[in-house]
């Protein structure tokens, strides 16, 4: 390909080409699998006979439950029998409610008078499947201890219901006669159930020498007093964590979930001090999401799943709950408890008030379709939801929005039993916990139709079953495509459906080798080889060295295949991108002749250049290459596969001499020079083997710089010294020499090695050449080029004459071609860096001519002056030739550095003159950093702003400029004049803020430019500072009756509010001598309503603000100096006389609604003023009292009688006197005593501490102390 730039390295199009291939990779992603099915469900006979037999059915009742472990199923019935299978669906236990040998015909009735065996309505299996549990419709509790052997098995102990007398009158605990609706095992001795009225109570097991007794205690619930269920109450679900298999704090305290109607709860339940102990603790609550709305029949569910460790890495414990359609995900968080938690808390005294509250959030939260009636978790990252009509299983990942993806689903073929509790007349609480249960990744599914009950097994469909289901109907393609799912797939949801590992190295080494068998497997029968070469391609792609297996495979399909234009247009784009680079010689040879003979000759040659050809039949290809003009591809078989690189230069040699070359193909000499002098295997990027590399380039050199050429097969008619190099210089010049100048990078000559060819003698050479022979000015320009990128470069293997470089220097300024200007100015840069010309003057002056603004400004950064710097880039924009793309930062980049560079002197004066002069050109290109960097180098220079006449840019700059901080008085007005023009909602609040920093005659101009531009709001600012309060209220006045928008006008008249009020304003009233005369504020508030009454018959809105008029002018005082204020009066007789009746009524409502305010305020002050008095007067009876009862009584005797007044020898009456007035007070009674006599027992005392009996005193005929006249 031909070059634009003398710097452009070579290329060639095969070479684009196959980039282009390598960056459009081909599409390997797997065909995602369509999941008809998700479950293979089967049922279970033996079981399935053995509930539906009429002895079954006898005995035992219908089958209502059913719950499993690990090795056991148990089935509840309507008589309150368990019944326990085995592995092998065999009967095991029957466990009855009883302790009783035999089976009754009938429900028997215990010696309290009530049937034992009731339905089952709950039942659990303990982990070890040792102990069930079973709850019953009467409240009954029964717990059987499993032994081998023993088929028919009493229970261990039951749990028998409690009445309300023994809840509330012997403070017993336990369930009422009601239904168990939920059981669960912490352990072999540690229960807890919940019942249909909403409680939950725990049971724990204590062992004695004769027997086990269960202690019952309440855990959750209000509704003790309630025999009746109630829907208020309701407990939906509860689950209990499990043990899972790292330990977690969690291990030891009993961790609870229970949903109810509201929220879900997450508790701990046991004490870590001491495990038999309770110790509840909340660790979380979430209310239901608002979106979801219960009803009578709505469902809601939950399920945990514990704590794991899988190959190092250890997830979380995650709680699943589901409201109706809603289901959210929430997750204890390990990382944030330190890892040696546990330990720490164990070697504590007091463990349980040490247990933080555990860090449990939502993480998760997905809508479905239908309600969920159970939820069940899979794994760790998988949970099933099983609705009415399906079954769905969702992929969890904690990762922000996307943590639920829906993976699975499927009809539910079997409709489980659902479990009916009556709460009321309108209220059933339905569960489907008693037919859906899941262990060992099996769903187990109890059915009841027309009487008739099922146990059926869902089993999820695993990747092999999926392989082995597609093998046996024969279905190859299928095959192949799921099993190259499950081998690339990065959709590790769909990959835990098919119980793969997540870990992407452990799944693919344990698919490959079925991939492989398939692989051969369905050769024979397979149609599509795109699929084929796909997966193929991926293979080969992960191996590191070649797989002979797979090349087989693709011979093996190219035999069986009858389409073989379909084969190899399939395999084309793997071979080009390189994806599979090896082939069989059997179908490499056939590759070759099919694109012969297709004509197909550019992607034969991609694909030679690409893949192993080591199996190349090289007669057949050198044929093909021939016939078909393929170039490219014959080189590359000469080069790489013959070693030859002789050949291909000489043949091109050889057309150029004869004038046979193809004016399309005329540059290919020089780029296959290129690529063989700098290394590169052509036509493509791949470098020569090192080995090899020396040896061509150095073969290469001799042909270019040998002095015969009868030897090599051509005659050149050239007669100089180097005849081969100089016709190639004659033929183009320009390619040529930048062949060269690609070459000048090789190390090979740095003289290392046994060579005569250095940098030296190749300049030398062409110096010579030149000299000799007529060229051109252009090919002497492009002589001059070439020496000038190089002289500079390697100076230390060069040398030449100054008047050598004198004249390169000439060369490269009389150039006459813009094309190569670009390439010219960077070879004179590059050249002035190492060389200094004669005349520097004439230089600069040949530059400025030539516009070579590059250089010019190198040469004036050398000198430091920095000015003529900023000069030439200036230029150099106004010419056009600057990079438009980038002039923003470069403005901000030449300035900064002229700025920083230049230091104080004429150099300086030169730069800010320079500035002045294109203010506006350097103010316009980038405002931003024009105002920093002028703000930081040269604040002076900001007021050339007041010399520039547009606008636009005096606003621009001056807004950046205030952004920075200015308190410059010229400036301020300036941008004041700019914001009434451009942004004049802004002006107040920057005057309000500046005006403070301007002074003498520019605040004059700013008066005027605001009058000028109507700002009336701003132009108070300058007004009231010079005590012009008259003139603003003036103006504002004025500007109100004009003012249509209710915003303005709202903030004019709170400005005017805010003038009038001004203590300033006060200053200025002048007192009138007549009596009804008003003051200069009066006068003014009464302009104001006037204005506003005026406005009111256009604007009804003005209304309000008549309003807050009055209400401001009885709220403040207008005149501080009078003590006697008037001044409302005043205004509001005035303003009735001055105005006529007409007038009157348009504010009459007005005036109503003021006047209504007034009487409903001085209502609400009387009765405040009421309430106050009365409770001052309360208080103050309150205070004396206090202060009588701390008086210290320093008188025991009576000063009349002498006897004592207090103690004990005073007389009995008074006790009982005091006697009676307690019991007034203990009995309500009223008091017996009568009134007089008890006044005579009084006591009176004085502040001058005398102290009389009240009969003395009354005796005395006086009401003071006689003795202190007091």
């Amino acid at each position: 390909m031909t070059k634009k730039s003398f710097d452009d390295r070579s290329q060639t199009r095969i070479s684009l080409s196959i980039k282009a291939h390598r960056s459009s990779t081909t599409d390997a992603r797997p065909v995602p699998l369509s999941h008809s099915r998700t479950f293979q469900w089967s049922e279970t006979p033996a079981v399935s006979v053995e509930i539906n037999s009429p002895d079954f059915l006898f005995k035992y009742g219908q089958a209502c439950y059913m719950d499993s472990s690990a090795s056991l199923i148990a089935i509840g019935t309507e008589r309150g029998y368990v019944v326990v299978f085995g592995y092998h669906q065999e009967v095991i236990h029957v466990l009855t409610p009883e302790h009783t040998t035999a089976i009754p015909e009938s429900p028997p009735i215990s010696s309290t008078g009530y049937i034992v065996n009731t339905s089952v309505s709950s039942l659990a299996i303990s982990s070890d499947s040792t102990v069930v549990v079973s709850g019953h419709t009467n409240g009954l509790i029964v717990i059987w201890e499993l032994k081998s052997g023993q088929e028919l098995t009493p229970p261990l102990h039951q749990i028998k219901p409690i009445t309300f007398q023994d809840r509330f009158h012997k403070n017993k605990e336990g369930h009422l006669s009601i239904t168990i609706t939920s059981i669960k095992i912490f352990h072999d001795n540690q229960i807890v159930s919940s019942d249909v009225s909403g409680l939950v109570f725990y049971h724990h097991g204590v062992k004695s020498l004769l027997a086990r007794n269960y202690i019952t205690q309440k855990l959750l619930g209000n509704n003790d007093s309630n025999g009746i269920p109630s829907p208020k109450y309701r407990i939906y679900d509860m689950d209990i964590l499990a043990l899972g298999n790292t330990p977690q704090i969690t291990d030891s305290i009993g961790m609870l979930a229970v949903v109810t109607g509201s929220m879900v709860a997450v508790l701990s339940v046991f004490s870590m001090d001491n495990p038999n102990n309770l110790y509840l603790k909340t660790h979380f609550k979430m209310q239901v999401p608002k979106a979801v709305k219960l009803t009578s029949d709505s469902l809601a569910c939950t399920g945990w799943f514990p704590c794991m460790e899988y190959e190092g890495v250890v997830s979380n414990a995650k709680l699943a709950v589901s409201w109706n359609n809603c289901l959210s995900i929430l997750e204890v968080d390990n990382a944030i408890l330190p890892a040696n938690f546990v330990g720490v808390i164990n070697d504590l005294r007091s463990k349980d008030k040490s247990i933080p509250t555990l860090p449990i959030s939502r993480t998760a939260r997905k809508y479905l379709k239908d309600p969920i009636i159970s939820l069940k978790w899979m794994s760790t990252s998988s949970v099933c939801c099983f609705t009415h009509k399906e079954v769905i299983i969702l992929y969890y990942k904690n990762q922000g929005h996307e943590s639920l993806k829906i993976i699975g689903k499927e009809p539910l073929g079997y409709v489980p039993n659902s479990l009916d509790f009556k709460l009321n007349k309108d209220h059933i609480s339905r569960t489907f916990n008693s037919s859906i249960k899941l262990v060992k990744m099996r769903v187990l599914l109890l059915n009841q139709k027309h009487h008739h009950s099922q146990l059926a097994i869902g089993k999820p469909i695993s990747w092999n079953d999926k392989l082995a289901e597609l093998l046996a109907k024969k279905y190859y393609e299928e095959a192949l495509n799921a099993c190259y799912f499950f081998y690339s797939s990065k959709g590790i949801g769909e990959l835990v459906l098919f119980s793969l590992p997540e870990s992407k190295a452990i799944r693919k080494k344990l698919v490959h080798p079925y991939l492989m068998k398939i692989l051969w497997q369905s050769i024979p029968h397979f149609s599509n080889c795109a699929v084929y070469f796909r997966i193929l391609a991926t293979l080969i792609g992960e191996s590191k060295e070649i797989d002979s297996e797979l090349t087989e495979m693709i011979e093996m399909l190219y035999e069986t295949v009858s389409d073989k234009a379909e084969f190899f247009d399939s395999l084309e784009n793997y071979l080009i991108s390189g994806t599979i680079t090896t082939l069989s010689p059997l179908v490499l040879k056939a590759l070759v002749s099919y694109y012969g003979e297709c004509g197909k000759g550019e992607p034969l040659t991609e694909i030679l250049c690409t893949i192993n050809i080591t199996f190349l039949d090289i007669d057949l290809t050198i044929q093909v290459c021939q016939k078909n003009k393929l170039d490219e591809c014959l080189i590359f078989v000469y080069n790489f596969l013959i070693h030859d690189y002789d050949t291909p230069l000489l043949h091109f040699l050889s057309e150029i001499q004869n004038n046979r070359v193809d004016p399309r193909n005329e540059s290919k000499v020089f780029n296959y020079l290129s690529y063989i002098l700098t290394g590169r295997q052509y036509p493509i990027d791949k470098f020569i083997e090192y080995s090899e590399e020396q040896r061509a380039k150095l073969r290469t050199i001799n042909i270019l710089f040998r002095h015969e050429t009868e030897f090599l097969g051509i005659q050149v008619k050239e007669t100089s010294i180097f005849p081969i190099l100089t016709m190639l210089l004659k033929y183009n010049s320009f390619e040529m020499l930048s062949t060269l100048n690609e070459f000048f990078e090789d190390s090979i000559l740095n003289e290392e090695i046994e060579s005569s060819i250095s940098r030296q003698f190749i300049i030398d050479a062409l110096l010579d050449i030149y000299a000799s022979n007529d060229f051109s000015n252009t090919d002497k320009c492009h002589l001059s080029i070439f020496v000038g990128r190089n002289y500079s470069k390697y100076s230390q293997f060069i040398r030449l004459s100054d008047s050598i470089l004198n004249q390169i220097l000439d060369n490269l300024l009389n150039f006459n071609h813009p094309e190569i200007k670009v390439d010219c100015e960077l070879a004179i840069q590059s050249l002035l860096t190492a060389f200094e010309p004669f005349d520097e003057k004439k230089l600069i002056e040949k530059l400025s001519y030539k516009k070579f603004y590059n250089v010019l400004i190198s040469i004036y950064k050398g000198e430091g002056k920095y000015y003529k710097v900023l000069q030439i880039w200036l230029n150099q924009l106004d010419e056009g030739h600057a990079d438009l793309t980038n002039v923003k930062d470069e403005s901000f980049n030449v300035l900064t550095e002229c700025f920083s560079n230049t230091k104080l002197g004429i150099d300086k004066v030169n730069l800010n003159t320079l500035i002045k002069d294109n203010f506006v050109k350097l103010a316009t290109i980038n405002t931003n950093n024009f105002v920093y960097i002028i703000n930081n180098y040269e604040p002076s220079l900001h007021k050339q702003i007041l010399k520039v006449n547009e606008g636009s840019v005096v606003f621009s700059y001056l807004d950046e400029l205030f952004k920075l901080g200015c308190n410059d008085s010229e400036l301020i007005v300036k941008y004041s004049e700019c914001l009434s023009q451009f942004n004049s909602s802004h002006l107040y609040g920057f005057l309000k803020a500046k005006y403070q920093f301007v002074e003498g005659n520019d605040i004059h101009n700013l008066e005027t430019i605001l009058s000028d531009a109507k700002q009336i709001n701003a132009l108070t600012i300058p007004l009231t500072s010079e005590g012009k309060y008259q003139e603003s209220l003036d103006y504002l006045l004025e500007q109100l009756e004009s003012i249509k928008e209710l915003e303005k006008f709202d903030e004019s008249f709170k400005l005017y509010l805010s003038i009038i009020e001004s203590p300033g304003f006060y200053s200025q009233q002048q007192m009138s001598t007549a009596s009804l005369a008003l003051n200069l504020n009066e006068q003014y508030w009464l302009k104001l309503i006037d204005c506003l009454i005026g406005l009111s018959k256009e604007m009804p809105t003005i209304n309000e603000f008549i309003y807050k008029s009055f209400r401001k002018i009885s709220d403040i005082k207008l005149n501080p100096n009078d003590k006697n204020e008037t001044s409302f009066l005043k205004i509001f007789d005035t303003f009735l006389n001055n105005n006529d009746q007409t007038t009157l009524l348009n504010v009459r409502n007005i005036l109503i609604e003021i006047l209504i305010s007034y009487s409903y305020e001085s209502e609400i002050l009387r009765l405040s003023y009421k309430i106050i008095n009365q409770n001052i007067h309360d208080k103050l009876n309150v205070i004396k009292y206090h202060n009588l009862k701390g008086w210290s009584i320093s008188c025991k005797h009576c000063t009349n009688c002498g006897k004592q007044l207090y103690g004990s020898h005073i007389d009995l009456s008074n006790f009982m006197v005091w006697e009676q007035r307690q019991q007034t007070v203990l009995n309500m009674m009223s008091d017996v005593k009568d009134a007089e006599s008890t006044d005579q027992l009084r006591l009176v005392f004085f502040k001058c501490n005398h102290g009389y009996h009240y009969k003395c005193l009354r005796n005395l005929s006086s009401d003071t102390c006689v003795v202190c006249t007091q």
